[in-house]
C-alpha cells in the first residue's frame, strides 16, 4: 500500500440442516426431509447407498465452513446431484446446491439454482441468498433488487438485508446512499458488528481517514479477532502518518493471523517510514511468500529496494507488478518512475531517461509519480 497513490446419524443431517438455516436461511419443508431423517437412523450403510444422506455427513457443525475438508466441496456437489436426480428438486435442495456453486466460484449455475428455489418457494429468504450470489459476481444493482424484495417478503433478518444493501451500494459508488442504510441496520439491531465495519469500509473507500478509523475502532471494541479490520485500520493511519499506530496494527493481524500477506504488507510499510529499512524490505517479501500476487507488496519492493542499495532487485519486482492482472494505467505510471530511479542507481541513463518519461507520458500520472520523474530528469540533465 503506497500512501501517495492510493458421522451418519440423523443428529449429523439435523446438524446440517441446522447450520443451512441460519448460514443460508433454507426452511425445513420440503418433501423428503423428514424421510432422509428416518433413512439416517439407519446408519452409516444407508449413507453410503442414500446421497442425501450423504450430503448431510458433509456438514462440519463445529467449524467456519459448512462442508468438511474431505470430503470437499466437489464431493458434497456430486451428492447433492445424485440427490436431486433421485428425489426430485425442492427449494431446500436448490438452495443446498446454489450454496455449494456458489462457494466454488460457479455464479452462473448458483443464480440458476437460487432461481430455481424462487420459482418454488417465493420467500424473503431465497431473494437475500439469490442477492448473495449476486453480489459475488459482482452484479451488485442485481443483488440490491433482490434484498429489497426480501425485505418486502418478510426476510427475518433485516439488520443484515440493509447492510448487504450497504455493501453493494459501496462498490457501486453510491456513498451517502450507503451510509444510509448502514445507520437503518445499526437502528435496527445497535450490536451488528457487521454494520460497523461496512460503515469503516465505506469511509476507508472515500478517503475519510478518521472516521474510518473511529468506526474500526467501534468494530474492533465487539470483535478482536478480524486481521483485516486491524490491516484497514493500519492503512488509514498510514494515511494521516501515524507510523507507530499502523505498526501495531500490522502487528496485531499478524498475530492474529500469521499468514496475513496484507498484514506482513503493512508491517513493511510502517517499518520503512520508521527508516527500519532492512526489516522492512523482510516483511514485504514474506508478504509475497505468502501470496505471490499481492500487488502492493511487489509495488512496495518496486518502490524500496533501490533505497537499500539493490536496485536491480528493484527492477525485477517493477517487472513483476508490471506483470499482474488489474494494473491501471496510474499504477503503470509509478512503476516506470521507480524503474527509473533503478536504471539511474545502476548508471543505465538512457534507460532512465526513457523510464522518467514514459511515466510522464501518461494522463493518469499521480502528481506524486510526476514529481518524482521530472526530479529524475532534471538530475541526468534533461527536460521533458
Amino acid at each position: 500500500m503506497r500512501v501517495e497513490d492510493r458421522k451418519g446419524t440423523a443428529i449429523v443431517f439435523a446438524s446440517f440442516y441446522g447450520v443451512l438455516m441460519m448460514r443460508i436461511g433454507l426452511v425445513l419443508c420440503s418433501v423428503g426431509v423428514t424421510a432422509t431423517i428416518v433413512l439416517a437412523m439407519a446408519g452409516p450403510t444407508a449413507a453410503q447407498s442414500n446421497p442425501c444422506i450423504e450430503l448431510g455427513q458433509y456438514i462440519d457443525p463445529n467449524g467456519d465452513d459448512i462442508w468438511t475438508v474431505p470430503p470437499s466441496n466437489a464431493a458434497a456437489l456430486d451428492a447433492a446431484n445424485r440427490c436431486i436426480a433421485t428425489q426430485g428438486g425442492t427449494a431446500n435442495l436448490y438452495g443446498i446446491r446454489a450454496y455449494i456453486h456458489r462457494l466454488m466460484g460457479n455464479y452462473a449455475l448458483a443464480d440458476a439454482d437460487a432461481t430455481r428455489r424462487i420459482e418454488i418457494e417465493p420467500a424473503g429468504n431465497a431473494y437475500r441468498n439469490r442477492a448473495i450470489i449476486r453480489q459475488n459476481a459482482g452484479r451488485h444493482e442485481e443483488a440490491i433488487a433482490d434484498l429489497r424484495v426480501s425485505l418486502r417478503r418478510g426476510y427475518n433478518r433485516p439488520a443484515v438485508a440493509h447492510q448487504e444493501i450497504a455493501a453493494s451500494l459501496r462498490q457501486l459508488g453510491r456513498y451517502s446512499e450507503a451510509l444510509a442504510a448502514i445507520e437503518l441496520s445499526a437502528s435496527l439491531d445497535p450490536d451488528y458488528e457487521w454494520a460497523l465495519y461496512e460503515r469503516g469500509l465505506i469511509f476507508f473507500d472515500q478517503e475519510r481517514w478518521d472516521e474510518a478509523i473511529g468506526a474500526f475502532t467501534r468494530y474492533i471494541a465487539i470483535n478482536r479477532s478480524n486481521a483485516q479490520a486491524y490491516v484497514y485500520r493500519s492503512t488509514s493511519f498510514f494515511r494521516l502518518e501515524r507510523w507507530n499506530d499502523g505498526l501495531s496494527d500490522a502487528d496485531r493481524a499478524i498475530q492474529i493471523d500469521p499468514r496475513s500477506a496484507n498484514g506482513f504488507n503493512n508491517r513493511g510499510f510502517a517499518l520503512h517510514n520508521l527508516g527500519r529499512y532492512s526489516e522492512s524490505i523482510a516483511a514485504f517479501r514474506r508478504s509475497i511468500q505468502l501470496e505471490p500476487t499481492n500487488a502492493s507488496a511487489w509495488d512496495n519492493l518496486c518502490s524500496y529496494l533501490t533505497d537499500t542499495n539493490d536496485p536491480a532487485g528493484a527492477l525485477v519486482a517493477c517487472d513483476r507488478r508490471e506483470s499482474l492482472s488489474g494494473i491501471t494505467s496510474r499504477d503503470r505510471a509509478r512503476v516506470h518512475s521507480y524503474r527509473g530511479l533503478a536504471y539511474e542507481a545502476l548508471g543505465d541513463i538512457p534507460s532512465a531517461v526513457e523510464a522518467f518519461r514514459t511515466a510522464l507520458a501518461s494522463p493518469d500520472a499521480h502528481a506524486a509519480t510526476r514529481e518524482r520523474a521530472e526530479a529524475g530528469l532534471l538530475r541526468l540533465g534533461y527536460r521533458n
